[in-house]
């Protein structure tokens, strides 16, 4: 039929512009017979493809949300030839980038190749794409990112975004990102927000920064209680980290009186619901903070050992 209607669309456009209006919602729909989307297919690249740039922007961004293989490429083939990429949101690229079609994923990373200072100005939206569920969209943004984007676009809240995945390559790649644009001002804010994240690899990596920013900060110190709380309840896993916060809250809290009572509220609390290993752990830090300073209130009596003289021994035998 198509070249029937290629004559009728020449002599009246009319009637193609309502044959493609008429025709299009099939597209969407089960297929009347094996092959119907197909045909269609054709028939509106073929002899009605004129008049598809009057399809409206929503039917396009229907289509590519269809089911159907051959209405997402129709609306593929409308939305390169009908909205500039400028028209399309951030957010709208990166579902570009997420699509099953491997040629929309490659036309989202060129609109990101083609509009870096769109993505720099808008990096909140941008790094997104890291979380893509596509491989080989999250290897784009990898090599992206690292090759775009400087220290002015790494902001802290943009790099504990980034961390902030659930993904663990994105999350490795945040854990690089801070490593390499960390900024001494921001110390305090990277603790802050690296020890609220929920895997145990950030939690272990914010203990790098507890030294430095958490010393001598009883109010800090407060603001973390519900991380070393987190870390030392972590079952058969985190032994580098609960070692480097037991070590921490145990210089800490020696150092004066306020400090040993934060300390020994949070180890008081973890005592009675820790393994062995690291309830001892903790029993020897309140023996200390308690040793140090006799008035702070821990959960430890001390009772007194009998000591059996060689005389005792004599008279039970």
């Amino acid at each position: 039929a198509q070249p029937i209607v290629q004559g009728l669309v020449e002599k009246h456009p009319d009637f193609g512009q309502n044959l493609l209006t008429e025709l299009l919602p099939y597209l969407s729909r089960r297929e009347a017979y094996e092959g119907l989307h197909e045909d269609l297919f054709q028939l509106f690249t073929g002899p009605l493809d004129g008049f598809g740039s009057r399809i409206d922007r929503e039917t396009t961004l229907q289509l590519l949300l269809s089911g159907h293989a051959f209405a997402q490429q129709y609306g593929f083939a409308l939305l390169q030839k009908n909205i500039p990429p400028e028209q399309l949101s951030v957010r709208q690229i990166i579902w570009l980038a997420n699509h099953e079609m491997l040629g929309m994923r490659r036309y989202a990373w060129q609109i990101f190749n083609d509009q870096t200072p769109r993505m720099q100005a808008e990096s909140g939206e941008s790094i997104r794409l890291l979380d893509a569920r596509w491989e080989d969209s999250r290897a784009f943004a990898f090599d992206y990112f690292r090759t775009h984007f400087t220290d002015a676009h790494w902001t802290p809240q943009v790099l504990v975004s980034v961390c902030d995945s659930t993904r663990e390559d994105v999350q490795a790649f945040g854990r690089e990102l801070i490593t390499k644009f960390f900024q001494e001002e921001n110390g305090a804010d990277y603790l802050l927000q690296l020890s609220q994240h929920p895997t145990h690899r950030m939690q272990h990596f914010a203990t790098h920064y507890l030294e430095q920013y958490a010393a001598d900060q009883p109010e800090r110190m407060a603001q973390l209680s519900g991380y070393f709380i987190t870390v030392l309840s972590q079952v058969n896993k985190g032994s580098v980290s609960k070692t480097r916060v037991l070590h921490f809250l145990r210089t800490e809290g020696l150092k004066n009186e306020a400090m040993a009572r934060l300390v020994a509220g949070i180890l008081t609390r973890q005592s009675a619901t820790l393994a062995v290993a690291d309830k001892a752990a903790c029993i020897r830090i309140l023996r200390d903070l308690q040793q140090q300073f006799p008035g702070i209130e821990t959960p430890l009596v001390h009772k007194p050992i009998s000591v059996r003289t060689a005389q005792t021994l004599d008279h039970a035998v």
